[in-house]
């Protein structure tokens, strides 16, 4: 077996990599891929008790339930505990869902690139109400905002967050709960709402999808990510395209709900900027990547194996705005995991291997930073 050969700065960058290389010995790491990207997680949500046994809503309320009765000092323990188990398991660059203000900091105490999104709901604000909701998160100079659904989010508010120039990231065409709200104007999305005194009545449908309805409102492009989209309707791969604008699939989340197979190929075949998250514990059974890789593979065996390994590491770089993450790039913070085995074959048989059998990494580099040796060297050779 061939080995892999790197060369690595003492600021942790990538300076070369070579295959098999002189003076390696076959039995060090026979690839190296680079660190995966986690889109799409929520650090600060915990694991239910138990299962809701109704459909999303009466899970929301459930998840609703459960983080409100979490006090300060757990709730930090559970965002840096959840972030420790995603690098553990081989993520290097992240997306969060901040509702706490926690995540920013804990990104850079720990090392790892990423963005926090802070979480803003409203679907009663007006457009004063919405500026000053925006204006108390007090963001800092990295943050993006999440403007969380269409269900949960008014007109005003939303527009409000585009304006700002910051990234977005919004749950958004997930459930066909949320599409009879947008076209009807009722359901149980209207009942929770006026349940918590949210309800806008003045709120009129738009009688479209929530991706058109987010176009409407300007909030697509290519600094927009849109979580899920599961409930695509006639016309939204054309927007999508058009705009550009980033979508994450979360197959844990999928197997949770027991969702239909979510449509990949299709989205690929549009030329969709595609990425993988984790989402949360609160409706999945862990926080690893490998895992969501592996799943997707099973919903949809006919994606390539490839594209799945692309989604997990560049194409989730891209989609949260750094476009050097989920890469191998000289002069780029190295950031990779490293297998001591690996099938023959080329990429193709890798990939395959990667998202069939969710292999354990023998080696995470941090920003040059072996995470299972806790050494940082320059120029080591592997």
């Amino acid at each position: 077996m061939a080995g892999i050969g790197l060369q690595v700065g003492s600021e942790g960058e990538l300076l070369a990599l070579d295959r098999d290389p002189p003076g390696v010995e076959a039995d060090h790491y026979a690839c190296v891929i680079p660190g995966l990207v986690n889109a799409h997680s929520h650090l600060d949500l915990p694991r239910l008790d138990s299962k809701p046994r109704g459909g999303f809503v009466d899970w929301i309320r459930a998840v609703i339930r459960k983080r409100t009765s979490i006090g300060a000092e757990t709730l930090e323990e559970l965002v840096i505990g959840n972030l420790q188990q995603l690098i553990a398991s081989g993520c290097t660059c992240i997306g969060d869902v901040d509702t706490t203000g926690l995540t920013q900091g804990a990104l850079s105490v720990l090392g790892v690139e990423g963005r926090a999104y802070r979480e803003v709901l409203g679907f009663d604000l007006d457009p004063a109400g919405a500026e000053r909701l925006l204006a108390s998160k007090e963001l800092g100079p990295k943050d993006g905002i999440s403007p969380h659904a269409p269900y949960s989010v008014s007109p005003a508010l939303f527009q409000a967050a585009q304006r700002t120039g910051r990234p977005l990231m919004i749950h958004c065409s997930e459930t066909v709960e949320e599409l009879e709200f947008l076209q009807q104007g009722r359901g149980p999305l209207r009942d929770l709402l006026q349940g918590i005194g949210r309800w806008d009545s003045s709120f009129e449908a738009p009688t479209c999808s929530a991706v058109a309805w987010l176009d409407r409102l300007s909030c697509l492009g290519p600094d927009t990510m849109l979580i899920h989209v599961q409930e695509l309707v006639y016309g939204d791969l054309e927007i999508l395209a058009r705009t550009h604008s980033p979508v994450v699939i979360c197959p844990g989340t999928i197997h949770y709900f027991q969702r239909e197979a979510p449509r990949v190929s299709e989205m690929w075949e549009a030329g969709l900027t595609l990425a993988l998250g984790t989402d949360s514990l609160s409706s999945n059974e862990g926080l690893d990547l490998f895992g969501e890789m592996q799943r997707l593979h099973l919903q949809v065996p006919e994606f390539d194996p490839a594209n799945i390994l692309l989604m997990a590491t560049s194409m989730g770089g891209r989609a949260l705005g750094f476009p050097q993450a989920g890469r191998l790039v000289p002069g780029a913070r190295f950031d990779a995991l490293g297998f001591r085995e690996a099938p023959e074959g080329g990429p193709g048989a890798l990939s395959e291997w990667i998202c069939a059998a969710r292999p354990r990494p023998d080696a995470r580099f941090l920003h040059g930073r072996d995470g299972c040796k806790g050494e940082l060297g320059a120029n080591p050779a592997l």
